[in-house]
């Protein structure tokens, strides 16, 4: 059995207490028992004086009947005290003296004996002197034997005394090795272990427990120390989580603070966007209701503009049917001339105005101004036009013989007609492409509003986000300052350890 364990060393003691209980309780009752069977002998070899003066006066008394019982009685008993009785628990005699000392006994009783037996039969006085005078001789040597067991029972309990002595010894030998191995490798351990765990428990955490032992409080100790090592950890641990708690918090209240302060700013912000934007959605409606009204302007100057081609259509018409009549009037061409050089002088300016109404047509944004330029200038040829053709029509009528001169003249106009019938058309056209351009900026006009509608909503969406960010802002900053007041409680609880 190994003893590094104080399960082991216990049950050890228990078990030497328990043998060296049953060893002394063995001991005193085989003591018990020899000091019993001793005093049996005693008893006996007593009895046997008390026999021998008992069958002495029985003689005397001449009771010979009762002295023959005794007789008989004293040799049982004689026998007993060297044989022994297995029923009463007597063992033979194996004792030197004693059995010297019976064997004296025996050889005087036999003689005594022989004379009581023949003084029985002859009742000679020879035989009865014999034994009145061997009578003490007989209880002498009874009383001798009596002695020699007194001294054998005396010697036996001394023998016990001795017994229990080196029992007694032995056993204090044990307890003082027991006390001095629980003292040695359980309390004194225990102790120890008691006074560190304390240290641990007043926060001094560089405790060091030793390993001595593989015992229960070895293995205490260890786990110990392994708790120690553990909690010494999760205390570096927790001072250096509180320190970046500490640090994080205070990041936290900065970046709080900065948070409010921006989300004011932006809440500002917000609000000059909001101005800004409704701003721009009454420039969008502006522009809106401006390009509906240019839309109506290019719609009339288009209807305008079909009308002149319209005109100028039945203009030329009628210059085929005055070239008919002028073929007849062919006698006031010289007359017509200079009318045909007037009209010439005005279909160049009509064919310069009619550049410069495409050129006009081109850009887009300005194209309700040049074409307001270009209908008073056509207006204008139109009024001279007019003018050049009554005043034509008077001379006409005053120089029909000269109608022959005036069909080139005539011819020209009409195709100048054509021309500006053309050129009629093609503002036609350039109208319609802009009247859609126009239409396509309304709609985009239109779409805008709608879009600067829904950035005002959102824009009031994102001041109310502001609202709470900031609020919020406030908020961490509260919890942050409450965790670095944890975070100082922390640090004040950890410095109260020692690791």
């Amino acid at each position: 059995m190994k003893f590094d364990t104080i399960k082991a060393r216990i049950q050890a003691i228990i078990l030497v207490m328990f043998l060296l209980s049953i060893l002394n309780a063995g001991m005193v009752f085989m003591v018990l028992q020899k000091n019993a069977g001793d005093a049996q002998y005693i008893n006996l070899a007593g009895r046997q004086r008390m026999l021998v003066q008992k069958m002495t006066k029985e003689i005397l008394s001449k009771d010979f009947a009762s002295a023959r019982n005794t007789a008989n009685l004293f040799e049982n008993s004689l026998q007993i005290l060297k044989n022994g009785d297995r029923n009463k628990g007597l063992e033979p005699i194996t004792d030197p003296k004693i059995l010297a000392a019976w064997e004296d006994l025996h050889s005087c009783w036999q003689d005594f004996k022989k004379a009581f037996d023949r003084y029985l039969i002859t009742g000679n006085k020879t035989d009865l002197n014999y034994l009145l005078d061997h009578n003490l001789k007989i209880l002498s040597l009874a009383n001798t034997l009596t002695k020699k067991f007194e001294e054998k029972a005396i010697s036996n309990l001394n023998r016990l005394k001795i017994y229990q002595i080196a029992i007694l010894s032995f056993t204090m030998f044990l307890l003082a090795a027991i006390w001095w191995m629980a003292r040695t490798k359980i309390i004194a351990p225990i102790d120890k272990a008691v006074a560190l765990v304390m240290r641990v428990a007043e926060g001094d955490f560089t405790v060091k427990f030793p390993k001595t032992s593989k015992d229960e409080i070895g293995r205490l100790l260890a786990a110990l120390e392994e708790m120690t090592e553990r909690l010494r950890e999760t205390l570096r641990n927790v001072v250096t989580s509180s320190d970046q708690v500490y640090s994080s918090s205070q990041e936290i209240y900065r970046a709080g603070e900065e948070v409010a302060e921006k989300a004011v700013r932006l809440a500002q912000e917000g609000e000059e966007v909001k101005e800004a934007e409704k701003a721009i959605n009454n420039s969008v409606r502006a522009v809106s209701a401006a390009s509906e009204q240019m839309v109506e302007a290019i719609t009339e100057i288009s209807r305008n503009t079909s009308e002149a081609a319209r005109i100028a259509s039945e203009a030329e018409t009628k210059a085929k049917e005055t070239n008919d009549i002028v073929n007849k009037l062919g006698v006031s061409s010289e007359e017509i001339g200079e009318v045909i050089s007037l009209i010439q002088s005005i279909a160049e300016q009509t064919n310069l105005l009619a550049l410069n109404a495409t050129i006009e047509a081109a850009r887009a944004g300005e194209a309700g101004k040049g074409f307001a330029v270009v209908a008073g200038e056509v207006k204008e040829l139109s009024r001279q036009t007019t003018k050049a053709t009554e005043k034509i029509s008077r001379k006409i009528q005053a120089i029909q013989t000269d109608a022959r001169a005036s069909v080139k003249a005539i011819q020209e106009i009409t195709e100048v007609i054509s021309r500006i019938n053309d050129i009629s058309n093609m503002i036609a056209s350039a109208v319609e492409e802009q009247t859609a351009m126009m239409g396509e900026i309304s709609q985009a006009a239109n779409m805008s509003a709608e879009s600067a509608e829904q950035i005002r909503e959102k824009i009031e969406k994102m001041s109310r986000a502001i609202k709470d960010t900031a609020e919020k802002g406030n908020k961490s900053r509260e919890l942050s300052q409450e965790m670095i007041a944890l975070a100082n409680r922390l640090k004040e609880l950890a410095s109260n350890f020692k690791v």
